[in-house]
C-alpha cells in the first residue's frame, strides 16, 4: 500500500496500515496522561534508606540522641492513642536511624535487635502497657544513649587527630 496525504488530513504508513495523524496524536495524549507524575521532594528531605517515602512523620528523629529524647518525652506524656502510636513508631525506627549513622555493625545491630523485640511486645500488649514494658522502652533509650556517646567519642577522636 502506498502512503499519501489526503486533502484535509495527513496519513502515515505503519506496515500495511494507513493511520491518520489525528489518531496518532490521540494515542500519544493517552500515553502521556497515563504516565505517573514524578515524585516531589519535601523541603525536609528524609535521610534514610527509604528515600522513596513521600511523607515524613513530624516526629521523625534527626539522629540517635533526638530519638531517645523523643521517646522519653512521650513516655512522660499522657498515654493517649496518638502518643502510643508515636512511641511505637519511634521504637520501630531505632534500627533504621542507627544504621544511618557511622556506628559499626557490631554497635547498631544490638539496637536493631532490641527495638525489634520491644516492637513485638508493644504489638502483643495492644493498649495494655505494663510497667515492665515501659521499663524496656527506657532500657532501649539507655542503649541508644550509650551508642550515641560512641558516635560523639568517635567524632572527638577524629577532631583531635585532624589537629
Amino acid at each position: 500500500m502506498h502512503c499519501r496525504s489526503g486533502q484535509s488530513t495527513v496519513q502515515f504508513c505503519f506496515g500495511s496500515r494507513v493511520v491518520h495523524r489525528a489518531c496518532i496524536a490521540a494515542a500519544l495524549a493517552v500515553l502521556v496522561s497515563a504516565a505517573p507524575p514524578g515524585c516531589s521532594h519535601a523541603e525536609n528531605d528524609k535521610t534514610s534508606h527509604f528515600e522513596h517515602d513521600h511523607e515524613v512523620a513530624e516526629h521523625w528523629p534527626s539522629g540517635l540522641g533526638d530519638l531517645a529524647e523523643k521517646l522519653r518525652g512521650r513516655l512522660r506524656e499522657d498515654a493517649d492513642e496518638a502518643t502510643k502510636h508515636e512511641i511505637e513508631d519511634l521504637v520501630s525506627w531505632v534500627g533504621e536511624v542507627s544504621a544511618d549513622t557511622d556506628l559499626s555493625e557490631a554497635d547498631w545491630v544490638p539496637l536493631y535487635e532490641r527495638s525489634e523485640a520491644v516492637t513485638a511486645k508493644l504489638k502483643r500488649a495492644g493498649d495494655n502497657w505494663s510497667a515492665e514494658l515501659l521499663g524496656e522502652i527506657e532500657a532501649l533509650c539507655e542503649l541508644i544513649d550509650a551508642s550515641a556517646a560512641k558516635l560523639s567519642q568517635t567524632d572527638n577522636e577524629v577532631e583531635v587527630n585532624a589537629s
